[in-house]
């Protein structure tokens, strides 16, 4: 497997990562085991709430995400994640909605404190 470097980043840089599909079966099992809300886990439920049917939890949707990263042929090498800033659910997530994920680099720097590495704000 291929791993990117700080060096293969450039900021302004978007890229196309990966489509993924999302179930009705996944839905369901992630909403029970995760997040008790019951349009996420109870299609009756679901049904009758303001999304009229079950939606993926926010918390599944970033799962997704993850999952699409670090399931590349080409990983980045990283060490550690800062964390996420506005973070955003424009749009309910529904079975077989087909997800696709675009990452851009918006800026890279190298590390003041470990001048051996860099940080890629994506």
């Amino acid at each position: 497997m291929d791993k990117r470097y700080f060096e293969d980043f450039e900021a302004g840089k978007e890229r196309f990562v990966a489509k993924y599909r999302v179930t009705r079966e996944e839905i369901l099992e992630f909403g029970k085991r995760w997040d008790h809300l019951p349009f996420h886990n109870d299609e009756k439920i679901a049904q009758a709430s303001a999304y009229g049917g079950l939606v993926a939890s926010g918390t599944h949707t970033l799962a997704i995400r993850t999952t699409i990263l670090t399931s590349q042929k080409v990983l980045t090498a990283v060490i550690a994640s800062f964390g996420w800033d506005e973070v955003r659910f424009p749009s309910p997530v529904r079975p077989d909605d087909e997800l696709s994920l675009r990452v851009c680099c918006l800026e890279k720097r190298e590390s003041h404190s470990k001048p051996d590495r860099g940080i890629i704000t994506n």
